[in-house]
C-alpha cells in the first residue's frame, strides 16, 4: 500500500513539473524586436555625419519590452561601388536578448578624398590586370588544366555552402497592417530547419532586407532570409508588405 502512495506521489510530482516546464516555454520571449526607419527624416549620409545621425532614424519596439531604441546599434555601413548609396545595418536586441538585423539602403555623399582614392584604387587594379595578362598569356597553355581543376573545385564548394544553409519556409507571402501599426515577420514564419542550429537559434538570426515603414502608407517588398552559426545564409524569401 505504501509503495502504491508513493508511485501516485511521484507520479503528481511529475505531472506538476511537467505543466511548470510548459508554462515556462510559453511565457518565454523567442521574437525579436522589430526595426523600421522613419523615411521622412532620411537626408544623404555622409561618413563625416557619425552613426548617432543614423540611430536617430530608426525605431525598435518589441512586442513583450515594448520601444527598444536604445539598444540601437550600428553594425555596419557598406558603400556600394558607385558611392550614391549605402547599406546600413542596424542592429536591434529586447531584454530577452533576441536580435534582429534590419538592412537599409541610403543615398550617400562621397568625399572628395574618397573618390580620389577610388580613383586611384581603379587605376592601380587596371596597370596590375594589364601586367597580369601579359603573364596569363606566356603561360596560357601550361595553366589550362590547373585552371579548369580549379574551377570544379571552386564549383563544388559554392554547391557545399548552399547545401549546408539553413532552410526557411513562410506561412505567407504578404501582408497588409494598418497604418501606423505594427509588424513582425515571426507571425509568417512557418519553419526554420537546419543541420546544426535548432529553428529557436535560427530565429534570432532573421533578417528583414528592403525598405519599409508602417507610418506611411504603401507597398513594401521585402527580402527575407536568416544565416547560422557559420553565417550560412538561408533561402531568400520575397515578401511583400502592404500599409494601409
Amino acid at each position: 500500500m505504501e509503495k502504491k502512495q508513493g508511485i501516485i506521489i511521484a507520479l503528481m510530482i511529475v505531472c506538476i513539473l511537467s505543466v511548470a516546464l510548459v508554462m515556462i516555454y510559453l511565457n518565454t520571449d523567442n521574437d525579436g524586436p522589430v526595426i523600421t526607419v522613419d523615411s521622412s527624416k532620411v537626408v544623404p549620409y555622409s561618413a563625416e555625419q557619425g552613426e548617432d545621425v543614423l540611430k536617430s532614424y530608426a525605431k525598435a519596439v518589441d512586442e513583450k519590452d515594448g520601444d527598444v531604441s536604445s539598444s540601437i546599434i550600428i553594425e555596419n555601413v557598406y558603400v556600394m561601388p558607385d558611392m550614391t548609396k549605402a547599406k546600413v545595418i542596424y542592429v536591434a536586441r529586447d531584454n530577452d536578448n533576441n536580435v534582429t538585423k534590419y538592412n537599409y539602403i541610403i543615398a550617400y555623399e562621397a568625399s572628395d578624398e574618397e573618390i580620389s582614392g577610388k580613383a586611384g584604387t581603379e587605376s592601380t587594379d587596371a596597370q596590375t590586370e594589364t601586367e597580369s595578362e601579359k603573364e596569363t598569356k606566356s603561360t596560357e597553355q601550361v595553366t589550362t588544366t590547373a585552371a579548369n581543376s580549379k574551377e570544379t573545385t571552386k564549383s563544388t564548394t559554392e554547391a557545399v555552402t548552399k547545401a549546408g544553409g539553413p532552410k526557411l519556409v513562410l506561412s505567407e507571402t504578404e501582408a497588409t497592417v494598418a497604418k501606423g501599426g505594427s509588424f513582425n515577420i515571426m507571425k509568417y514564419i512557418s519553419s526554420l530547419s537546419d543541420d546544426k542550429d535548432t529553428s529557436d537559434v535560427l530565429s534570432r538570426r532573421i533578417i528583414v532586407g528592403g525598405i519599409y515603414t508602417t507610418a506611411k502608407a504603401g507597398n513594401y517588398t521585402l527580402d527575407i532570409y536568416c544565416t547560422d552559426s557559420d553565417y550560412n545564409e538561408s533561402n531568400h524569401v520575397e515578401f511583400i508588405l502592404h500599409v494601409q
